[in-house]
């Protein structure tokens, strides 16, 4: 029998008794939705969690502590200095290495009649921009004696009594600030301005708690400063400070140490390089490593809910068992007619396989519809639910519920597969029949 003929017939046998068969691929397809929505929750907080912490870090960064190095043949631990940085800037892969050092102490910095004290960061600004960095307003400098501020600096600017109107972020861009620096020399202190130009303001940062009222100045306008201070870093000496401390913040004390992130050009590279860096001594941290133990976690909550969820798919395959048991039973006669006329057993066999696996697609497809609705029905309710019953609001980025491709697949071939099983034991049953008692029972 060629196989259009076995499913023109599969198809017709099915459609005479339409009522048990409809019900069976009901069953069928509750057991796929139930699969499906249990484990589409899994996956839903998963992508939550995960995009939650994607979007406060970036997933090509590598964060560099330190390097351990060995002193007299002790181990130690010391901040990366411009030859580590070479090094990691020569490796392949990497975008930009970005590195920060903090400026000894805090200037005081004047607006107009405005004026505040706040930190300052020295960075290497063409290295800031290679990596991406994102700017609220303006550009990155590019002279000595231009700055970027951070988002929150007008905060730390303070008007006179007089003036009662704070600064905005907006309205610093392109202001000229005087920036005030102090140095102690002997018991005199000495103070001394540099003028500079704002044109950046660096972006909000992504968590709302966080306030960035820093300035950031270039490494040519830090040499300028340690050239008044004459101390690395324009450290503020203490007059009672002891001479070999003094050596040490000397211009030719120490090297200079920064705070390092590397940036890849893709978020493959991350593990490679993070790998590399602790092989060479690199304390270092990724949100790929993160998110690494985050996916394992979930990915043994997700296998548990598929084991849960299985196991209604289990029960609806009994429904066709029994399905395909009662078709054998009352179809004997026409199993004996089909074997009289010399129908082989592989045929017979074909044609009930045929049909347990066409209730289990049937029920499958009708199942995704149902997880789908219920999905979408999930992401819609459960938050208005969260906030009139429990008086809690849920973020907008998060999903209860999430149906992937990968989801609706792995289901639907699990559903049809434990169908088709389902089917194994009734056809091989039909083939079993006896021709001479199919035939007799009906004389």
């Amino acid at each position: 029998m060629r196989l259009r003929d076995a499913n023109r017939l599969a198809l017709r046998n099915l459609g005479k008794n339409k009522s048990r068969t409809y019900m069976t691929v009901f069953a069928t397809a509750i057991g796929c939705a139930f699969l499906i929505v249990l484990a589409s929750f899994g996956y839903g907080v998963q992508k939550g969690v995960v995009d939650s912490i994607a979007g406060e870090r970036l997933l090509n960064q590598i964060t560099v502590h330190t390097r351990r190095v060995l002193v007299e043949g002790q181990e130690r631990h010391r901040q990366p200095d411009v030859g580590d940085i070479a090094e990691m800037e020569a490796l392949p892969g990497v975008k930009a290495v970005t590195r920060v050092t903090l400026l000894g102490q805090s200037p005081a910095f004047s607006l107009e009649a405005y004026r505040g004290v706040t930190r300052v960061h020295v960075v290497h600004f063409p290295a800031e921009e290679a990596s991406g960095r994102e700017l609220y307003a303006g550009r990155m400098p590019q002279a000595a004696h231009e700055v970027m501020v951070g988002y929150h600096f007008a905060s730390v600017l303070k008007a006179d009594e007089e003036i009662t109107a704070s600064l905005a972020a907006s309205q610093l861009l392109d202001r000229e600030l005087e920036m005030e620096l102090r140095q102690y020399f002997g018991d005199e202190e000495e103070k001394t301005s540099f003028t500079v130009k704002i044109v950046g303001i660096s972006q909000a940062p992504s968590r709302e708690w966080e306030q960035d009222p820093k300035v950031y100045i270039s490494e040519d306008l830090l040499h300028e400063i340690e050239q008044f201070t004459q101390t690395r870093d324009g450290h503020l000496l203490d007059p009672r400070a002891p001479s070999e401390l003094r050596e040490q913040l000397g211009l030719n004390g120490e090297p200079r140490s920064y705070r390092v992130n590397v940036y890849t050009h893709r978020v493959q590279d991350v593990k490679r390089i993070s790998e590399f860096l602790k092989d060479s001594g690199y304390l270092v941290y990724s949100v790929v490593n993160e998110l690494d133990r985050v996916s394992f976690y979930f990915l043994i909550f997700k296998v548990g809910l598929f084991l849960v969820g299985t196991i209604a798919v289990i029960i609806a395959s009994i429904g066709i068992y029994n399905t395909m048991t009662m078709a054998v039973t009352e179809r004997s006669r026409e199993i004996g007619v089909m074997k009289a006329v010399g129908a082989h057993p592989a045929v017979i066999r074909r044609l009930f396989l045929l049909e347990s696996s066409y209730i289990g697609m049937a029920g499958a497809l009708v199942g995704v519809v149902i997880a789908y609705v219920v999905s979408s029905g999930v992401n819609l309710g459960l938050p208005l639910l969260f906030r009139v019953a429990f008086q809690e609001t849920v973020p907008d980025w998060f999903r209860f519920s999430d149906v992937p491709a990968s989801l609706t697949i792995i289901s639907f071939l699990i559903c049809a597969g434990i169908a088709t099983l389902s089917g194994l034991r009734p056809s091989e049953r039909a083939t079993q029949v006896d021709v001479l008692q199919a035939l007799r029972r009906d004389l």
